[in-house]
């Protein structure tokens, strides 16, 4: 399924705790408007646990509207997988990991459009995060990579696994 992102919100948004979800085999193809970076394809204010996303392409293809961010687990981020995703000319944070411990990041890519100094972040570990595994997964073309800290507020992170 193609699914077009042409305005400047998040594109899907969890309010409450997202409990045993699966998400695949999506398209996501920003058009029309600008996007600001706060706002993401897949929003998960409340938390994620016990979840899969996988195979989910987020893009431009040939537009000039850029997406910002691809998915953002904010709060609680616990034994969830994101698998063999695609993230094409980012110019905001591509996966945004909040507390907890076992997320799985296997496969696939994040790009970003090799603007540098644009804040653009490949995948952003918020803090107190045990268990973080990021496998196989290409990153390219960001202003920062990986980037580990306590912005959350919620502690130190441990653990992080990079193969």
């Amino acid at each position: 399924s193609r699914i077009f992102w042409a305005f400047d919100g998040h594109l899907f948004l969890w309010n409450q705790l997202a409990t045993e979800i699966t998400i695949r085999d999506l398209a996501i193809q920003s058009i029309l408007t600008p996007k600001s970076r706060a706002n993401a394809a897949f929003t998960f204010a409340g938390g994620l646990v016990r979840s899969f996303i996988d195979h989910i392409l987020i893009t431009n293809e040939n537009t000039p509207f850029k997406p910002s961010s691809g998915i953002r687990m904010i709060g609680v981020s616990d034994t969830n997988t994101i698998r063999d995703c695609q993230f094409w000319n980012i110019k905001g944070t591509a996966i945004e990991i909040g507390h907890g411990s076992e997320i799985r990041i296997s496969g696939g890519r994040i790009i970003g459009d090799g603007s540098r100094n644009d804040g653009s972040i490949g995948v952003h570990v918020t803090g107190n995060n045990g268990g973080v595994h990021l496998q196989s997964t290409d990153v390219i073309a960001l202003n920062t990579g990986m980037l580990l800290d306590s912005s959350s507020g919620a502690g130190s992170n441990r653990e992080i696994f990079i193969t």
